[in-house]
């Protein structure tokens, strides 16, 4: 690893190196601007450069915490299923330490994601299914008259994802979310009905 001295010293005998008149074997004042300001040129962008690997470090180091600021930024609706202990690990790991309450906690919750959806409580409390787990849910959604009938829409699946509708893949990140997003459209389109 280089230091800012040893790449200041470094830029400026490069600088001197690269306009000493090897002819003459003298140096003239010209020569000395010359290498001042190549010199002062090299190390501005070495600045530069140490300036944007440490804006890169910083972002790298805080990786995942920016989409979580992003998404608190939005207001958007936050859906899942199944997903106390996910805002719990969220709330620890990219927003603060936990309050030692719970009603804190929810009412810190509450400011940062004002539209809370879990799928698993919208179905426990409207009764609609057998059974609540992600899997049997989403079953029951595809193969039910009543679901059918209420929604037909478009599933926009990029390029690669096309395997979610014909195979069951869960527990892979994309297919479950995948899933919670057709069980809670599913189940809004029911009550609007």
């Amino acid at each position: 690893m280089f230091t800012v001295k040893l790449l200041r010293e470094l830029a400026h005998q490069t600088a001197k190196d690269e306009t000493y008149d090897y002819e003459s074997a003298n140096t003239n004042e010209d020569t000395e601007i010359e290498a001042a300001s190549m010199a002062f040129q090299i190390e501005h962008e070495l600045e530069r450069q140490q300036e944007l690997e440490i804006a890169n470090l910083v972002n790298y180091e805080l990786g995942f915490s920016l989409v979580i600021q992003d998404i608190i930024k939005a207001k958007k609706p936050f859906i899942g299923h199944n997903l106390f202990l996910d805002l719990l690990f969220i709330y620890e790991q990219f927003i603060d330490d936990l309050p030692p309450h719970l009603d804190q906690f929810m009412a810190s919750l509450q400011k940062l994601f004002p539209a809370i959806y879990d799928t698993k409580c919208m179905a426990t409390s409207l009764s609609l299914f057998n059974k609540t787990d992600l899997n049997s849910m989403s079953t029951q959604i595809f193969q039910t008259k009543k679901f059918k009938n209420y929604l037909e829409f478009d599933y926009d699946l990029n390029t690669g994802f096309g395997k979610y509708l014909s195979k069951t893949m869960l527990h892979e990140a994309g297919y479950d979310s995948y899933l919670t997003g057709v069980c809670f459209a599913s189940m809004v389109k029911y009550l609007e009905a």
